[in-house]
């Protein structure tokens, strides 16, 4: 996000984020590629990056700010399944952090999620929850009535669209697959929309 300019490249984004595939459209035709990626991005708050901070104040004047959180729209992050903001890590939680879990019992859980994703979307097309579009979403997801009422008011509270409603439930499929269970239950549905979180200037 460094240069004028990028914030229009990133909107180039959108398709291939939403659609999985590159469109390159010229007057003999259309050409399509696949780009089914996961993407990994991280960005300060503002130009001097203490917007939000605890410790220091921001120093950037509110045009710069707007400026550049505006590279960043609200339909590009709309296509972002998790959003974190994180916070800096004291000098405490450093030394006193607790070791969480070896990668090698992470590795089995999720081995074990995929290959419930395999088995539930065998002959569907999807090769995991990421992929799946349209009515497969819910069909695939099986959230409970509670789940999807829990869904229903978060969207409703927060304001969020109907791309975001799919993606938490997609998301919220895929916790409840890392729990080895059938079904999407609240509990699933709220950590997924607290995955949603937006940065401070974004709020």
């Amino acid at each position: 996000m460094s240069s004028p300019s990028s914030g229009a490249g990133l909107e180039l984004l959108r398709g291939p984020l939403e659609d999985r595939e590159v469109r390159l459209t010229r007057a003999q035709g259309c050409v399509r590629f696949p780009a089914s990626i996961s993407l990994v991005a991280a960005a300060n708050p503002c130009p001097c990056g203490y917007l939000g901070s605890s410790h220091r104040a921001c120093v950037c004047a509110p045009a710069q700010r707007e400026r550049y959180l505006a590279r960043m729209s609200g339909p590009l992050l709309d296509r972002v399944d998790i959003q974190v903001w994180v916070h800096p890590v004291s000098g405490d939680a450093l030394r006193d952090a607790v070791p969480g879990e070896d990668s090698a019992t992470v590795r089995r859980r999720v081995l074990a999620a995929r290959e419930l994703q395999r088995r539930r979307l065998e002959g569907l097309g999807p090769s995991c929850n990421a992929e799946l579009t349209g009515d497969l979403v819910l069909t695939c997801a099986q959230p409970t009535p509670p789940a999807l009422r829990v869904l229903q008011a978060t969207l409703d509270k927060h304001g969020l669209s109907a791309r975001a409603w799919t993606r938490i439930l997609k998301v919220g499929r895929t916790l409840a697959d890392l729990d080895g269970v059938e079904q999407v239950h609240p509990e699933h549905i709220l950590e997924a929309s607290a995955w949603r979180a937006p940065l401070p200037g974004l709020a």
